[in-house]
């Protein structure tokens, strides 16, 4: 039943947000009506980490985008759907308002498919089928149960992130060559883990209705780790009703480009040039302290490469090609509730005195 019920969550959404593979559906759910005015008083939007509190949330990421395959005249079409539930407590605070966290991976759901192939499927709520056998799967169960330990400055900027070594560690056990290893650089990376706290939309000051700000961060978008800035602006549009509760709406939208300024020619592994789009929405709860939901759409050009044909030359260079990517990301709040002894990992950082 999990595993059918997630299937089905992620297929809608991957019809919503990827049609064809070709641009954003609408939205499924009617949107409440927005309320509030430029002239009503300004609000502060923080984020408000408790420390007997613990917060469960749930991320799920739809991925489509097209390339050539070996043996194959046309572009054959690639779809990821990922899922996690995480739940984070805070370990330690720090005098300067920073504090130590820690984020444990309770789920993961994840297929990948190429062309009408199944290629990857894991579902680790789905005690019964397992992992048939596939050894990626069996790879990728290890990042359930697995924790990282975040420092977050008082703005709420990760500033040191440890456990990712050790997340490799446990789910590639040495062999590095494995398809694991691939789905491990693309997807769950220090990007990837970044977002699941930051929440870097909210705005530094006090703001009002219509009031705008930059927000800037990285992207980790292929296989080979490669990485690319984004930067947007986002602005408050007022309020509105968001699983039962008044939050601050706030859209965002920008470009995606190379790691370097566009005046110098970006070099990285797997991906030389990348240029795309981003949009998205937030609804903050500045009861709770916490974004109830964010939306973010986003749609990347970026240069590859695919190896030739059998029956080709041998010592020619692999093809290269431009690919498109579209992508959703949505993170939800599930809950809120008392932190326990057992939550609680390693501090991110000792406590100064």
């Amino acid at each position: 039943m999990n595993r059918l019920r997630f299937k089905v969550t992620l297929l809608v959404a991957l019809l919503l947000t990827l049609a064809g593979c070709a641009k954003s559906g609408p939205r499924a759910k009617k949107e409440e009506k927005i309320t509030g005015r430029p002239g009503d008083p300004p609000v502060t939007l923080e984020t408000q980490w408790i420390s007997s509190n613990r917060y469960t949330f749930r991320i799920e990421i739809t991925s489509c985008s097209t390339a050539p395959r070996a043996n194959s005249p046309k572009p054959v079409a690639q779809e990821t759907t990922i899922a996690q539930d995480y739940v984070v407590t805070v370990t330690n605070t720090m005098p300067n308002g920073s504090r130590g966290l820690d984020l444990e991976l309770r789920t993961l759901q994840l297929e990948m498919s190429v062309g009408d192939n199944l290629t990857t499927t894991y579902d680790s709520e789905n005690r019964v089928i397992g992992t048939f056998g596939d050894p990626t799967a069996e790879a990728l169960q290890n990042i359930v149960g697995a924790h990282l330990r975040y420092l977050l400055s008082a703005s709420n900027t990760v500033t040191r992130l440890d456990g990712i070594k050790e997340l490799n560690d446990r789910v590639l056990s040495g062999n590095a060559r494995n398809s694991a290893a691939s789905i491990l650089r693309r997807y769950f990376n220090a990007p990837y883990f970044k977002q699941l706290v930051e929440m870097n939309a909210l705005p530094t000051d006090a703001v009002r209705v219509g009031d705008s700000w930059p927000m800037r961060r990285e992207l980790s978008y292929s296989s080979a780790g490669a990485v690319a800035r984004i930067e947007v602006t986002c602005a408050f549009k007022g309020w509105q009703q968001r699983e039962k509760r008044n939050c601050a709406l706030l859209e965002f939208a920008g470009a995606i480009k190379p790691p370097r300024p566009e005046n110098q020619r970006a070099r990285i592994v797997g991906a030389p040039d990348v240029s795309g789009s981003l949009t998205g929405k937030t609804w903050f709860d500045p009861e709770s302290g916490f974004a109830i939901e964010t939306l973010t759409d986003q749609t990347l050009t970026y240069q590859s490469t695919a190896r030739r044909p059998r029956g080709a030359d041998t010592n020619a260079p692999p093809i290269a090609f431009m690919t498109t990517q579209r992508q959703r990301v949505r993170i939800r709040l599930l809950e809120v509730g008392p932190a326990v002894p057992a939550d609680t990992g390693q501090p991110a950082v000792a406590p100064t005195k």
